[in-house]
């Protein structure tokens, strides 16, 4: 037999049909041939082909391992479940059978034996056990590609009536991928589940120093009360672990039970996992930071908010003051006369007057006083009640002086339109002068769309 096609001799003289071979490699593909051999000549092997093959592939079929009872246990109950873990190429259906028998079956799995057929969860209840008895149980994994082995082999737990019951379980991650330079720390569990009290000492075995990994606790006595547990901390420290792959034993002794449980942690050092975990933290590093950047979008949301309702109450309040009327700036020699009552009547074109409006710079300017001016005639009244003014000396009757007339509320828009584009006067301001001289316009001359003016940008304003 030969892994490379050749003819290498592996055994001689043999006399039996068949022969168990061991220590076979995994992921191998093997070649072999038996001849024949009378004591006096050699003869021929007359298969087609001559030289045989076949391949070790394990990973190709499940595999599983017994967790509880541990092996060797003795129970007082005659009812006890059976537990275990299986694993699988992923995607695949693996089924398990489990067999169990008060005889040692030795690895010859009868159909008799099995008390679980095809189950797919990796725990079986067992009743009716017979005192004094002891009990060996296995599970064979199998998938569409046939069946698998069990790790572990047979196991064996006996049924005591009158007997102490111990038991233990151990669990903690089995595979660790870490960071190189990194100190990591892990939480080994540990429980009873017997039905006394129990003093346990854990242990940790590794080709390490002990200030590199340290196990808490490890060699000192401790009581667990049954079903109870209790936790011990793994110190990693990867910064004095070369990079690959290392097995650490979790050894834990029940002195109760006289028992010693060993689990098998795998431990994986990689500068591939030191560049995952620079990673994740700089992710860790961005969380507050963007959390941050929400606080502080709501805060300027809230004072956002808060200065644009001022600004509408602001508005609000404005639109109920009274609107200032148009001022006019008359010039310095406008005539103008007295009337009995006191009061000041123009009597000349006014045509040069200046118009103030609101938001100019000498809105507010107080006009100069005007000085009395010539005493006007008394008024008299006509037949049909409307008064007639006197004539002047030199004045016709049919040749009357035009009167001062202040401008119409169509040229007051022109010239309110005119000073908003020459951004003489702000956008809320011609809104509301607009709507005031428009309110005063006949209802013919009254627009049927408002004119949107776009306010032109002025060099220096």
């Amino acid at each position: 037999m030969d892994t490379q096609g050749g003819t290498t001799l592996y055994r001689s003289n043999y006399t039996g049909t068949s022969i168990e071979i061991s220590g076979l490699t995994d992921k191998t593909i093997y070649y072999w041939q038996v001849k024949p051999y009378d004591g006096t000549a050699e003869g021929k092997c007359i298969s087609v082909p001559a030289v045989s093959q076949f391949s070790i592939d394990i990973g190709v079929f499940p595999r599983s391992t017994l967790k509880l009872p541990k092996n060797n246990a003795v129970v007082n109950k005659d009812s006890i479940t059976l537990i275990w873990e299986g694993s699988g190429t992923e995607g695949e259906t693996v089924t398990y059978d489990v067999y169990l028998s008060n005889q040692n079956f030795k690895d010859q799995y009868y159909d008799s034996l099995r008390v679980g057929i095809d189950l797919t969860v990796t725990e079986l209840e067992v009743t009716g056990l017979i005192a004094q008895e002891t009990y060996y149980w296995t599970v064979i994994p199998s998938n569409a590609r046939g069946a698998g082995q069990c790790d572990d082999g047979i196991w064996s737990f006996s049924y005591n009536p009158s007997a102490n019951s111990y038991g233990l379980d151990i669990e903690f991650t089995t595979e660790l991928n870490l960071a190189k330079g990194k100190s990591y720390q892990e939480a080994i569990k540990i429980t009873n589940t017997g039905d006394n009290s129990d003093i346990i000492i854990p242990r940790l075995y590794s080709e390490f120093q002990s200030s590199v990994i340290v196990l808490e606790g490890a060699g000192q006595q401790h009581n667990i009360e049954t079903g109870t547990s209790s936790i011990y901390i793994l110190d990693i420290n990867t910064e004095k672990i070369p990079v690959g792959t290392f097995e650490l034993i979790i050894s834990v002794e029940s002195l109760g039970g006289n028992e010693v449980y060993n689990e098998t942690l795998t431990l994986t050092i990689s500068e591939e996992a030191k560049a995952v975990q620079d990673k994740e933290q700089s992710y860790s590093f961005m969380i507050p930071l963007i959390i941050l950047v929400i606080i502080l979008i709501i805060v300027f949301q809230y004072f956002y908010n808060r200065r644009v309702k001022e600004e509408i109450e602001k508005v609000k309040a404005d639109m109920l003051k009274p609107i200032p009327s148009t001022r006019i700036a008359l010039p310095s020699d406008v005539e103008y006369m007295t009337g009995p009552d006191g009061k000041t009547r123009f009597v000349g074109p006014i045509q040069d007057a200046e118009i103030r409006l609101p938001g100019d710079e000498d809105y507010d300017k107080p006009s100069p006083k005007l000085p009395p001016g010539p005493e006007m005639p008394e008024e008299v009244e006509d037949e049909e009640g409307k008064v007639e003014e006197p004539l002047k000396e030199g004045e016709d009757e049919k040749a009357e002086e035009p009167k001062a007339e202040e401008p119409s509320p169509k040229e007051l828009l022109e010239i309110l339109e005119t000073r908003f584009i020459q951004g003489e006067i702000s956008e809320e301001t011609y809104k509301e002068l607009k709507n005031k001289y428009e309110d005063r316009l006949p209802k013919e001359e009254t627009p049927s769309k408002i004119k949107k003016v776009k306010k032109k940008k002025v060099k220096g304003i």
